[in-house]
């Protein structure tokens, strides 16, 4: 019970260190883990859904805990993982915006605001800890085809396929 209260206590303080294939509960070897406690970000989103009338739409989400909604963290560290060939070839020409300097994933960040896959918010921060937006999904829409652009979220289960 203990190695469970300290998995949850460094996966709420470490959560956008982790990548998003551990938060998914994929383990290496393809077994499964699951992570009980990891929901904060469904939290947010059944809300944010019940605020704005849709809780039909909600009630969908919150019932499937094991799979939550990706923050731009986990769609950063995917995408620098699917798309780690495009990165090496296109260079790093942009700055790494403020609030990513010193994370391990930051040259990354910089590399695929430049390729235009995700864009930096209004105010110059990525802004990681964030969920994925609609407009996030716009902007990838325009490199990945098969992105539905009427969602308002990513599943974190959906990052695998989008491959460049």
């Amino acid at each position: 019970m203990t190695h469970i209260f300290l998995l949850s206590f460094l996966l709420q303080v470490l959560s956008p260190e982790i990548s998003w294939q551990v938060r998914a509960g994929i383990a290496q070897g393809g077994s499964i883990v699951s992570f009980e406690d990891n929901t904060s970000g469904l939290v947010y989103l059944t809300a944010s859904l019940v605020a704005s009338g849709n809780v039909s739409e909600a009630e969908k989400y919150w019932n499937n805990p094991f799979d939550p909604p990706a923050t731009r963290f986990d769609l950063l560290s995917a995408l620098a993982w699917n798309g780690r060939y495009q990165i090496v070839a296109a260079g790093n020409t942009q700055q790494v915006p403020p609030d990513m300097t010193g994370r391990t994933i930051s040259d990354k960040c910089a590399s695929i605001c430049a390729l235009g896959w995700m864009e930096v918010r209004e105010d110059g921060l990525f802004h990681g800890e964030e969920l994925v937006t609609r407009g996030d999904i716009v902007v990838l829409s325009r490199f990945f085809a098969d992105i539905d652009t009427g969602v308002s979220f990513l599943f974190l289960s959906e990052l695998d396929r989008l491959i460049p």
